[in-house]
């Protein structure tokens, strides 16, 4: 190549008029022999580079064919650790290999994600908007690793239940056992969650079977089965006073220790309808969690009494570890049921397999589990 065939230096923005200083830059050498522009081999300096308007779909096309995986953990890490240097260590990179690969990224972004500073870098405020979105991107990755390397040790795929705590207590751990023994090479991954937020997993299809009540609005394409009746017990430690005791009256219920439900919920609703004509219990434990290890915990060590649907503690109830004031406590229970995509069903996969196991622990007659609802997709 001929030096002279490039425009003259004067013309980039970068040229202040120190020609042999710029060209010594390393950089710029290598921009010579390849007869990039110069302006394009400037080395790139967090917050001065002006954000460039580009489409997302071809940014992300930029994003897939020239990031790598390193940079966004390295971008991870730095969030979580104040510095480069630390961040560096964390992902096993030198500190200049680690600048390099910060530097390159945010130049194919257009836009710096760290502000550096004596201390260490802190998130600009367009790093603050994409690091929930890049842990959420890392962390898919680690549930496929962890997928492959089930597949690796023998697995034939993954099977994701999501239910409410009722769900988990009896359907999902009877249909799960019963599943394991004629599937056992199916990894079967269950998670807790709140009737709101099953429904979005469902939609986003990160779980492939939802055990909950039914919702008033179904996702589009999905079907909901009414499978295991429910009702509200009043339950308590073994040792409380007004354990298995019969004849107990609201009155006597009510100068009692009590946990409440959860704010906003059905549960709390449903307590406060309990007292319906009767002064209600003044003396309440505001400590409010769906976690049923933490409710045991606090029947015990607080000698309370609390108001559940039975299949929440139904496994507790029949290990002794809990009991039960008799009685019909409470307004009706809606029942428990699958909610799932109809056509998963309709392929007769490991989801049709275990949403037959579910069934099989069902008690809501047969002719009301036949007139299963449908959202049209």
């Amino acid at each position: 190549m001929v030096v002279r065939d490039m425009p003259p230096f004067w013309r980039y923005p970068s040229y202040d008029g120190r020609r042999d200083e710029v060209a010594r830059r390393p950089r710029a050498r290598r921009c010579l022999r390849s007869e990039l522009p110069l302006a394009r081999s400037i080395p790139y300096r967090a917050g001065k580079v002006d954000p460039v308007s580009i489409s997302p779909t071809v940014l992300l096309a930029r994003m897939f064919a020239r990031s790598r995986l390193r940079q966004w953990q390295l971008v991870q890490e730095i969030a979580a650790l104040g510095s480069l240097q630390r961040g560096a260590d964390a992902v096993g990179m030198s500190q200049p290999a680690a600048t390099h690969a910060l530097s390159e990224l945010e130049r194919l972004l257009g836009f710096a994600l760290f502000e550096r500073h004596a201390k260490g870098a802190r998130l600009t405020a367009a790093g603050e908007a994409v690091l929930p979105r890049v842990r959420a991107a890392l962390h898919a990755f680690g549930e496929c690793a962890e997928v492959m390397s089930d597949m690796l040790s023998g697995s034939s795929g993954e099977l994701r239940i999501g239910a409410i705590g009722a769900g988990i207590a009896s359907l999902v751990s009877d249909a799960a056992a019963a599943f394991s023994r004629n599937h056992s090479s199916v990894v079967i991954s269950v998670f807790q969650q709140s009737p709101e937020v099953l429904l979005q997993s469902l939609n986003d299809r990160t779980i492939d079977i939802a055990v909950a009540r039914r919702p008033r609005q179904l996702p589009a394409g999905t079907t909901f089965e009414d499978l295991l009746s429910d009702r509200y017990v009043i339950a308590c430690s073994p040792r409380h006073p007004l354990a298995g005791r019969s004849g107990v009256t609201r009155e006597q219920l009510a100068r009692h220790f009590w946990l409440t439900a959860p704010k906003a919920t059905i549960a709390e609703r449903d307590f406060e309808a309990l007292w319906a004509g009767t002064e209600p219990p003044t003396s309440l434990c505001w400590v409010q969690s769906r976690a049923v290890l933490l409710m045991l915990s606090l029947l015990e060590q607080r000698q309370a009494l609390v108001m559940v649907p039975h299949n929440t503690v139904r496994p507790l109830l029949a290990a002794g570890a809990l009991a039960e004031v008799p009685g019909g406590w409470g307004p009706p229970v809606d029942p428990l049921g699958m909610l799932v995509h109809t056509a998963a069903l309709e392929e007769r996969g490991p989801i049709a397999a275990f949403a037959d196991e579910l069934r099989r622990f069902a008690d809501v007659s047969p002719d009301r589990r036949s007139r299963r609802e449908s959202a049209a997709s």
